[in-house]
């Protein structure tokens, strides 16, 4: 009975979220449209079928495609989002994101009607950026959603950007570029629209910044009943009334949030090699090579031919990287973490293996088949669905959920800066890597980096799979006081995260009552 009772709570309060979040899902599809545009308009100015057609040298390409996450390492690297977050809520820079991912989608739409086109791409892609910056740091979601559904809805969020990819790929076959600017610039103002009258502030901020009654309504609508409300409110006032003469600066120091940055940087660092960034911005100009390079047909140069494979092919990929995120939104709280972790990272580097492979024998053997082509097309997608089970998720997932409330804003602010340093420096290089060792050699390389860093991470990163967040924030914490033993503990925990104990409400109350027994003896 009560088991049901537990079982009709949580699903009240998925539906309950998914009301309230829905704003937050339509930014992430906008994310995800605009991340997988470069695809295409890299595309569509080198098509002889194309009305915008113009040369674009290496330098450009490298810049199309990588001007949104260079505008977003500033932003988030530099602490701005971080300091606005912080200063103005997460709600509001959700607003701010809102707006920006509208302009980016009006300036795309000029863009098509100006001689100088190149220029109002360079100043959409900033405004993508920028909407990036402001959306993907967000840490909204994980100060209103509780444990239970928490890793759950934070994966919807890969499937928010998924449908936008697959939207983007679908329907770059059919209508120009320029074209996604008024058919889909709405929903940015939709968004913008709910998150100002149909919303509440993170309860975090408002505590923060001495509102209690709106956080104690926020709670209220958030939470199932007034207890759990009331009793959250209490552990947010009392984390705030304990860090709230401190800064990020003043922390560095703590384990508490040096190491969980430096578990984060190394999944992100390994999460590059899965080359889904790659794929994202470059998938229908591989597979236009691939299909061209097995093609034994010559065609007239001048000749307006279009061809639909590649289209087809990011369109699976788009579907491949849907279906993963929904299932992984239904096994992220089911199963340990870290074994995901290494299976999706293991069999990712084994599907990038295959289909260097397959290209291999296209490119520079010269073999002609005409299933070998949709061959390398199922390897991409069995290597984005294996790295979007885990090796692209966890990563954004833990960031999430390790910092601390107190500078939670700007870690995931310089966390997510670092990621998309190293997404800006991959897709810089890329296109000059690529004409010198060509696709398959890149590949290649990948799949032997991420074979090594995947088990490496899971040997460093902590199981937190059915945690609360206080819970989580405690695998940091060193239990001796005296400064021999914060150091030796900080570095045994960070290299030996598997021996240490999950901190349950179990193991919580057993060091209360020891320490109480100890005083009774003392006395």
């Amino acid at each position: 009975m009560e088991n049901t009772k537990i079982e009709q709570s949580i699903s009240y309060k998925k539906k309950k979220f998914i009301a309230i979040l829905l704003p937050v899902y339509l930014l992430q599809l906008c994310d995800g449209m605009s991340s997988a545009l470069p695809a295409i308009i890299l595309q569509h100015v080198k098509e002889k079928c194309s009305s915008v057609q113009f040369d674009i040298s290496a330098l450009y390409e490298s810049l199309l495609a990588s001007l949104d996450n260079g505008v977003s390492l500033l932003f988030c690297l530099s602490g701005i989002v971080g300091i606005l977050q912080q200063k103005f809520g997460p709600l509001r820079m959700l607003q701010c994101g809102a707006v920006m991912s509208a302009a980016s989608f009006i300036a795309l739409f000029f863009s098509s009607l100006t001689l100088n086109s190149i220029w109002l791409l360079f100043i959409s892609r900033i405004l993508a950026g920028t909407a990036r910056s402001c959306i993907t740091s967000n840490v909204y979601l994980t100060e209103v959603l509780p444990c239970e559904i928490r890793g759950m809805f934070m994966i919807i969020e890969s499937v928010s950007r998924g449908f936008g990819s697959i939207l983007t790929f679908l329907l770059g076959y059919f209508i120009n570029y320029s074209m996604f600017g008024p058919t889909f610039g709405w929903i940015p103002l939709l968004s913008f629209v709910w998150l100002m009258f149909a919303s509440h502030e993170s309860p975090v901020h408002l505590v923060r910044v001495n509102k209690d009654g709106k956080a104690i309504k926020a709670l209220y609508r958030f939470k199932s009943t007034k207890e759990s409300a009331n009793k959250r409110f209490e552990e947010i006032a009392k984390n705030n009334k304990e860090t709230m003469n401190t800064n990020i600066l003043t922390r560095c120091g703590d384990s508490t949030v040096w190491k969980p940055f430096l578990i984060v940087t190394s999944l992100q660092i390994v999460q590059q090699f899965a080359m889904m960034t790659i794929f994202n911005k470059y998938i229908v100009a591989i597979f236009q090579d691939t299909f061209q390079a097995n093609d034994d047909l010559q065609v007239d140069e001048d000749l307006c031919i279009k061809q639909f494979e590649p289209y087809l092919g990011a369109v699976f990929i788009g579907i491949i990287r849907l279906l993963a995120a929904l299932t992984l939104s239904l096994m992220i709280d089911q199963h340990r973490r870290r074994s995901i972790y290494l299976v999706s990272g293991l069999l990712t580097a084994l599907s990038l293996a295959s289909f260097a492979t397959c290209d291999y024998l296209i490119t520079k053997m010269s073999y002609k088949s005409e299933f070998l082509p949709w061959l390398s097309v199922i390897f991409v997608c069995t290597s984005t669905l294996s790295a979007n089970w885990g090796l692209q998720t966890i990563p954004n997932l833990l960031a999430a959920e390790l910092f601390l409330p107190d500078v939670r804003p700007m870690q995931k602010s310089f966390s997510r800066g670092v990621q998309s340093c190293l997404m800006f420096c991959s897709l810089m290089v890329f296109p000059f890597v690529r004409d010198s060792i060509g696709i398959c050699g890149s590949i290649f390389v990948c799949s032997g980096l991420l074979a090594i860093g995947v088990p490496s991470n899971f040997w460093y990163m902590p199981e937190t799979t059915g945690m609360e967040l206080s819970e989580i924030h405690q695998l940091f914490v060193p239990k001796d006081s005296n400064a021999m033993s914060v150091v030796k503990r900080s570095v045994t925990a960070f290299f030996n995260p598997q021996d240490m104990v999950t901190p349950t409400i179990w193991t919580i109350e057993s060091d209360q009552k020891s320490g109480e027994n100890v005083q009774k003896n003392s006395g």
